[in-house]
């Protein structure tokens, strides 16, 4: 079975919680940051690599793994492969509210991504994300948005 992590990266800018959105220059899905752990690699390893490969960013603070499921789904970078069995492990990470609003970076790490230009934007981080993102994050949101409310109610942050 095949591992992904997925990043679900938030921040607080001018007292809101905002969520780390791309657009994937092939495909033009909007997702958040996800790849595949590598063979002998924990999870919380592969987060912060894949995190620092698909965007540039480093010295994020990983709170928690908050989520898994069981997906099947077509392989690749544009989704074009064979189906397989994909566990998705979610973890919350925080970033600094002072990072840019908007950046390209061109993505590194794996053959079939070197050099594709993801295209980072902050999204509110509220129910209309859903409306947002690729269909293999959505499970998700609801929990992001949780954890990150409750993180911020309890001056955690």
């Amino acid at each position: 079975m095949i591992h992904k992590v997925q990043a679900f990266i938030f921040r607080f800018k001018n007292n809101k919680a905002q969520a780390l959105v791309f657009e994937h220059d092939l495909t033009k899905i909007h997702q958040m940051i996800r790849g595949t752990v590598e063979d002998l690699e924990d999870l919380e390893t592969a987060v912060l690599r894949e995190v620092a490969e698909e965007s540039g960013l480093k010295n994020l603070k990983l709170h928690e793994k908050f989520g898994e499921q069981l997906l099947q789904v077509r392989s690749g970078p544009t989704r074009s492969g064979p189906f397989q069995d994909q566990m998705h492990h979610a973890f919350l990470l925080e970033c600094q509210k002072d990072t840019e609003d908007k950046w390209t970076h061109l993505a590194e790490g794996s053959v079939e991504e070197n050099g594709l230009k993801f295209h980072f934007y902050w999204a509110e981080l509220n129910d209309s994300l859903i409306e947002i993102v690729f269909d293999d994050f959505k499970v998700f949101i609801p929990k992001f948005i949780a954890r990150v409310k409750t993180l911020s109610d309890s001056c955690l942050l």
